[in-house]
């Protein structure tokens, strides 16, 4: 998987604009449940894929960081990420930190082997991806993005990503960096690096997203 480069036609891309992502995450009363809500702006605010999202444990979450270590699909399960370069840190600010450890203590599930955003039998979470995407599509329809509209730009869930992508690239943030960012590095390089240095590493990527929650 390759970053995309960017391209003036956003509608190709299936991208909301900052405009509504801005809408989407301002207000979290327009989500179905604020476990949508959160899953959605993670990855808004670190490009995570759906799949590393719902397969999260709670053990793989500190402070202002997660790491990325397992991913769910649909009918396979709980397995590794997209690739071995898929396995990564990812940092985000003390505010979303804030909200995301809040909703983790008044979660039901406490075991460090539980999943953040859902309850479990037998290490498999009960969910499905038409929970999540059916949610993301009422959200964008609250902020009038219709039904029409949203199949003919192609947005989806997954379009959460390439909206983060497209803006790190948009604010002049090395490609290269982005590419580490979402897991395009090799992931040996990030298991001998203190949560200091992945900031530094990072230092152009964590302003950017705190733009990104100013209401």
């Amino acid at each position: 998987e390759q970053v995309p480069k960017l391209k003036q036609d956003s509608k190709e891309r299936g991208i909301p604009t900052i405009d509504e992502v801005i809408k989407l995450f301002r207000d979290k009363s327009i989500w179905r449940d604020e476990r949508h809500y959160l899953m959605a702006k993670l990855s808004m605010l670190t490009g995570m894929r759906q799949g590393e999202i719902i397969g999260l444990k709670r053990k793989y979450v500190s402070d202002c960081m997660i790491q990325v270590v397992l991913a769910w699909e649909a009918g396979k399960g709980l397995k590794d990420p997209k690739t071995a370069k898929s396995k990564r840190p990812v940092l985000f600010p003390s505010s979303f930190s804030d909200e995301l450890r809040a909703f983790m203590l008044d979660a039901p599930f406490q075991d460090d082997e539980d999943f953040v955003f859902y309850t479990h039998i037998k290490g498999k979470p009960i969910t499905n991806d038409k929970g999540i995407n059916d949610s993301t599509y009422k959200a964008l329809a609250k902020i009038g993005v219709s039904e029409e509209d949203r199949k003919d730009r192609h947005i989806v869930f997954h379009s959460l990503r390439h909206f983060f992508t497209t803006y790190l690239e948009k604010k002049g943030v090395p490609t290269r960096t982005i590419m580490d960012f979402l897991g395009h590095t090799n992931a040996a390089m990030t298991e001998h690096y203190t949560h200091r240095d992945l900031q530094e590493i990072f230092k152009d990527i964590l302003p950017l997203q705190e733009q990104l929650l100013i209401p």
